[in-house]
């Protein structure tokens, strides 16, 4: 049998709960920061704009 060499394959000393391999966290982080940052941000600056125009008096 042939086993692909993933880059999820858990080692046989590591107990198998956890979700993802530690040694390989920080390949994945890229993918888990950047869409985060790339919707948080946005939002962020559009509430804040929001909120800056709704404070806004007009003299």
């Amino acid at each position: 049998m042939i086993i692909p060499n993933l880059p999820f394959n858990l080692p046989f000393n590591l107990p198998f709960n956890l979700p993802f391999n530690l040694p390989y966290l920080p390949s994945i982080l890229p993918s888990i920061l950047v869409p985060l940052v790339g919707l948080l941000l946005p939002a962020i600056t559009m509430v804040l704009s929001y909120l800056y125009i709704q404070n806004d008096e007009i003299l």
